[in-house]
């Protein structure tokens, strides 16, 4: 009963995790910077997409493993995935302070 219970937490905890993010509008960057955050940001789309994957397969993984408890259920976690996401989102921001930083440095003196 413990493992039913511990199971049916896991795949409640997996169902609820949220990989969905929200983007800044392409088309306000600056036309130097627009091409790079436009790749950053599909770097990151494709990452969330190989996490929603992964998920899918976890969530599948326990929903056989609940419906069959004495069965061994094998899941090998991709954490390059992970990285990859970690590294999109890291140049994507990269990119943005860059954009930030040309409005700051466009901006009329003593005003930000």
């Amino acid at each position: 009963m413990e493992l039913h219970s511990s199971v049916q937490s896991l795949i409640a905890i997996v169902a609820r995790v949220k990989y969905e993010m929200q983007f800044h509008d392409d088309g306000k960057f600056f036309p130097d910077l627009k091409a790079e955050y436009i790749e950053s940001r599909d770097d990151v789309v494709a990452a969330l997409d190989a996490l929603k994957v992964q998920l899918n397969i976890l969530s599948a993984t326990l929903q056989r493993k609940n419906a069959n408890l004495e069965s061994v259920q094998e899941f090998e976690a991709d954490f390059s995935i992970a990285k990859q996401l970690r590294s999109a989102i890291r140049n994507c921001n990269s990119i943005i302070k860059k954009h930030n930083d040309k409005v700051a440095s466009a901006a009329p003196p003593g005003r930000l």
